[in-house]
């Protein structure tokens, strides 16, 4: 587990006796410079990618991407990030 991961908050999810909790960390490079390729399960995740902040500034400029609303977990933790 990366040093730089800590706990930012939390919320209920919609289904019984579950919650959602939130962290940010930092990616790890590659030895060969640039982020680490990302790997997930199939069953849990359709697409993953990174992206730059501005990356993201520019898509919910343009309204190509949505985020959550302010009562969602996800919303603080992407702001927070675009804001950092």
């Amino acid at each position: 587990s990366p040093p730089s991961i800590r706990f930012t908050s939390s919320q209920t999810w919609p289904f019984p006796r579950s919650l959602m909790v939130a962290f940010h960390a930092e990616a790890e490079h590659s030895p060969l410079g640039g982020l680490a390729e990302v790997s997930v399960p199939e069953e849990e995740m359709e697409d993953v990618r990174w992206f730059s902040r501005q990356e993201v500034k520019e898509a919910l400029a343009s309204e190509q991407l949505s985020i959550p609303g302010r009562a969602a977990v996800a919303y603080h933790l992407i702001t927070s990030w675009l804001d950092a």
